[in-house]
């Protein structure tokens, strides 16, 4: 059974944004990011945390037809490189480290999120893979990060992180063309 399609259901008058489930199966967690929910967690008590599927009500997307990259940030982006799926655990620690105590990167979350990542050369988990993308410098360290999943033709960023300022502004500017040139349709933000 299509366990995202029943709260579909249940929830299509709700007011709210969330859903909360006490399962971080990766199969529901995938279920619902085929619907359309960005699979999120939230601290219930000190010691649990629910999984809980949000769904936005507007998205902002970008659909790569007018992508514009300022001369100076292509002067910057000649300092660091780019690399998709390299460091997935690092990024998703650096998240938590950008976004502190209350990053909703709970440890049940993460391990889900792995296990969708650990699928991505089979096609995921019910064609849901989970990604990372990497901006270094020079020197051999990763300077900004994010953590994504991607269903069918739409790419949508969790969360993300600089150690770096430009860094940042670097990986902004060159997602959509990874993404396009992967053959992605949109990049929800």
């Amino acid at each position: 059974t299509d366990s995202a399609v029943k709260v579909l259901e249940q929830v299509k008058d709700m007011h709210e944004e969330f859903v909360f489930c006490v399962s971080f199966d990766p199969k529901l967690m995938a279920d619902f990011a085929r619907h359309g929910f960005l699979p999120m967690c939230i601290q219930c008590a000190a010691d649990l945390a629910a999984f809980t599927p949000k769904l936005h009500r507007s998205r902002s997307l970008l659909d790569f037809t007018d992508l514009y990259v300022s001369k100076n940030t292509r002067k910057k982006s000649k300092k660091f490189r780019v690399t998709v799926d390299k460091c997935f655990d690092f990024c998703i620690q650096q998240c938590c480290v950008q976004h502190g105590d209350h990053c909703w990167f709970y440890p049940a979350l993460i391990q889900s999120y792995k296990s969708i990542f650990d699928q991505n050369d089979k096609g995921g988990v019910l064609g849901v893979t989970l990604h990372s993308i990497e901006v270094w410098s020079n020197d051999g360290s990763v300077v900004a990060g994010e953590v994504g999943y991607a269903v069918a033709g739409v790419y949508t960023s969790l969360s993300g992180f600089k150690l770096l300022d430009s860094a940042g502004t670097i990986q902004l500017s060159v997602v959509p063309s990874i993404l396009q040139s992967c053959g992605y349709d949109f990049w929800d933000l």
